[in-house]
């Protein structure tokens, strides 16, 4: 919020109610309450998921980790939060050839990307903007940051799960002159290092705009760099979890910068949130257990826009779906569902 209180959030929220001359209802603050206790156990769960992997595959970690992974021993490299301004940190550079191939598979998918690099490449609108991002390293996301960058922006890149990050796509990008800090198989101290060097830029400038996934870069700044605030333009946040982390710093009025809500637009809650969720998780299960859905139980938690996507493609692959729901609503609908 600025200094008169206002809101940032988008008109999205503001309709809801959600801005900085309203305060949260009892009712929304007991929903955050029960959004906090299934996030907690779904921590937990993932953290149970990850010891399984670990276990299972051990050897294949311990492998991947010697041969992908920086050396926290290495004295060029500081996790207290100094930045070295390092040009980029990645898996292996000579993924690079692979990297772009998918990266031209994707711009065939995006279209409307395409069309404005044609559109306003020559003008360089975007240019001055040190666009720091936290979002998985995809080939989407690849395709997106090229066009940052041909559209004016400078670019360091993170990102927000260390498990997402496809190293080839990462390898592309930075043979394209792209600052990227990411690696598959990150451990968490890894995670906020490579965040941290997308602070400052090359120039020793630091960042102007944000563009995050599950406010990590936004809470990092907020929390470390806190007098930085002052000359960020602004900040897009495109996650449910990222949004609730917000709205709380919101209410307590530690929120420093403008906000874009993505997570509430119609395109993404309604489209993105439920069918590519719904597609992407089935997907990810089977490549990375190479089960067969049918006939299993799935414990679906919360039924929301990604909960309803999720579920009914699982009870298309011919599971039995479990929903685990604290809003009335929602529950009901489940129940009608």
């Amino acid at each position: 919020m600025d200094k008169s209180g206002h809101s940032y959030f988008s008109e999205t929220q503001e309709k809801s109610g959600v801005n900085g001359n309203d305060s949260l209802s009892q009712e929304q603050i007991q929903q955050e309450d029960g959004l906090e206790a299934v996030e907690t156990s779904l921590i937990s769960i993932l953290s149970a998921g990850r010891r399984f992997c670990r276990q299972f595959s051990e050897q294949n970690v311990d492998d991947m980790r010697r041969g992908h992974s920086i050396d926290v021993e290495d004295e060029n490299l500081n996790f207290s939060g100094h930045m070295e301004r390092l040009p980029y940190k990645i898996a292996d550079i000579s993924l690079a050839k692979s990297g772009r191939k998918a990266l031209s598979m994707a711009e065939v998918e995006m279209p409307g990307v395409m069309r404005l690099r044609k559109i306003y490449g020559a003008t360089k609108p975007l240019k001055g903007v040190r666009l720091a991002g936290c979002l998985h390293v995809t080939a989407q996301t690849g395709v997106m940051i090229e066009t940052f960058r041909e559209l004016g922006a400078e670019i360091r890149w993170s990102c927000c799960n260390p498990l997402s990050t496809q190293d080839h796509i990462a390898a592309a990008l930075v043979k394209a002159g792209i600052s990227i800090f990411a690696w598959k198989g990150e451990t968490e101290e890894e995670k906020i290092w490579c965040i941290d060097q997308t602070i400052y830029f090359a120039d020793g400038q630091p960042l102007n705009a944000i563009l995050d996934d599950g406010c990590n870069l936004t809470r990092v700044v907020h929390e470390k760099y806190p007098h930085l605030t002052t000359v960020i333009h602004g900040c897009s946040e495109e996650t449910t979890a990222g949004i609730t982390k917000l709205r709380k710093l919101l209410k307590n009025q530690k929120l420093h910068i403008p906000v874009i809500n993505v997570n509430d637009s119609v395109t993404k809650s309604k489209f993105d949130n439920n069918y590519g969720c719904g597609e992407s998780l089935v997907d990810g299960i089977k490549r990375a257990t190479d089960t067969m859905i049918g006939g299993k139980t799935a414990v679906m938690i919360g039924y929301g826009n990604v909960g309803k996507g999720c579920a009914r493609t699982l009870r298309g692959q011919g599971a039995k779906v479990i929903i685990v729901e604290v809003d009335p609503i929602c529950a009901l609908q489940a129940a009608m569902d």
